[in-house]
This record gives C-alpha cells, structure tokens and sequence, in this order.
C-alpha cells in the first residue's frame, strides 16, 4: 500500500519504503548489485550471481519473481559440505522456474527478479528465522554446512543473500506503482514426489487470501480449473467481494 505518499510493501515482518527495506535494525543503505550487460540483452545479474533482473524496462503492469531460479553456492560455503548431485536436486532450486519465468517476461513485456543463490544457503521465499529458512534437513538430506550456524552467520547470509533479492524486489514495486497497482505473479516448480507425498499435478495456482488473480487463472484452465474455481467459490464468496 501506500503511507504518507511513499510505497510501502509488507512481507515476513519486512517495511519497504521507497524500496528499501528496514529490518530488525540490520541497517545498511542499499548498494547497487547489478552491472548492466549490453543494450541488446534484457539481463542483468547481481555481481555475486545472487540476483538477475531480467527485461527491467518492461512495460506491462506485472512484475515476475523466481525465488529459487538458481543453486548457486558461494565458494566460502564450500558446497555446504554436500555432493553436487545433491545441490542439482529439486532441494537446491525449483529446476525449470527460472526458464518459465523469463518466457512469461517475455510474453507480457514484464520484468522478472529472479534469486540464483540456492535455497539451501537461504530461502528467500521464508521468513528469516523460519526453521526452513536455512534448512538443516532437507527431504531427508542432511545440510552439513546449516548445522550450529552462529547468529553472525546467520545474519551474513541475511545481509549478503535474502536483503539484495528482497531489495530489487522492492525497487521493481516501487518503480511498477508509479503507473498504479502491479500483479505480482511468483513462479516455482514442485517434485512429483517429497518424502513419502505423491504431488501428480503438472500445473497448480496457489494464492493467499486474495484470488482476484487466481480465481480467474483457474476458470481458464479447463473443466478441471473450473471445478477448482467452483470449489474456491463454495469455500468462500466472501473472498470474492471487490477490494475496496
């Protein structure tokens, strides 16, 4: 929403302003982390391969995250002392998200952050504390490099990781707001199977408590969107009343 004129986005006890992001007095002014490649490509990425910004000057009013386009791990982390066959699965990124989500850029003239760290040295799609944040275990995987982090630790992957995404998540907001409010559409991929949980779907919508953008993703989808639709319906009309 907006607060005294200026942009103000809450998320997981975040407070961005303008697109910079205050958090549990973890103060630091926001530095660019993006070196511009040529005019005629339509990426950026972050200087520590943490954050691309991809099609930035897209015109249409939707912005595309990936929170886990990548499963890159700093050297310092030394792989997180786990075999690469192990980072290459689905617990080290949403394999394909990051493709998905540039073609859906593409398509719509949007621009699209997308996060390259591996979500084993930290999930940019939890809360900082959150026992999933830095994952101890992992579908049954063991994180040796999660075990016993210190609180330093745990703050230098906050402040070199999440708060750069977060912060090129909020300046794309805030440059999008200028022309209105913006569709935020987060793009993730699944494993067919976790732990011992069958997850057949080729495609799902999930949502909060808002399904302005998911009620009629759903009715598009087919007979069986549409019974999901119908379904969404029958559990709550309330949340289909317009937002004021």
């Amino acid at each position: 929403g907006t607060r005294g004129g200026r942009v103000v986005w809450r998320s997981w006890g975040f407070s961005y302003r303008g697109g910079v992001p205050l958090y549990e007095g973890m103060l630091e002014p926001a530095s660019p982390t993006a070196r511009s490649e040529p005019a005629s490509a339509p990426r950026e990425v972050g200087r520590d391969r943490v954050v691309e910004l991809f099609n930035s000057p897209g015109s249409a009013p939707v912005l595309l995250l990936c929170d886990h386009a990548g499963r890159w791990v700093p050297p310092e982390l030394d792989d997180l002392g786990l075999p690469p066959m192990e980072i290459a699965r689905h617990i080290g990124w949403d394999i394909g998200s990051a493709d998905v989500a540039r073609h859906l850029a593409r398509l719509l003239d949007a621009p699209a952050v997308l996060c390259h760290v591996s979500r084993l040295v930290i999930d940019a799609n939890r809360k900082p504390g959150d026992p999933s944040s830095m994952p101890l275990i992992s579908d049954g995987t063991l994180v040796p490099g999660n075990q016993d982090l210190s609180p330093e630790q745990v703050r230098w992957r906050l402040r070199r990781f999440f708060l750069p995404y977060h912060r090129a998540v909020a300046r794309q907001i805030a440059r999008l707001r200028r022309g209105g409010v913006p569709v935020i559409i987060s793009m993730h991929s699944f494993t067919p199977r976790l732990g011992d949980s069958w997850r057949p779907w080729h495609v799902a919508v999930l949502w909060d408590h808002d399904p302005r953008l998911a009620a009629p993703a759903l009715a598009g989808a087919g007979p069986r969107g549409r019974r999901q639709r119908a379904l969404l319906g029958a559990l709550s009309d309330r949340l289909l009343d317009p937002v004021p």
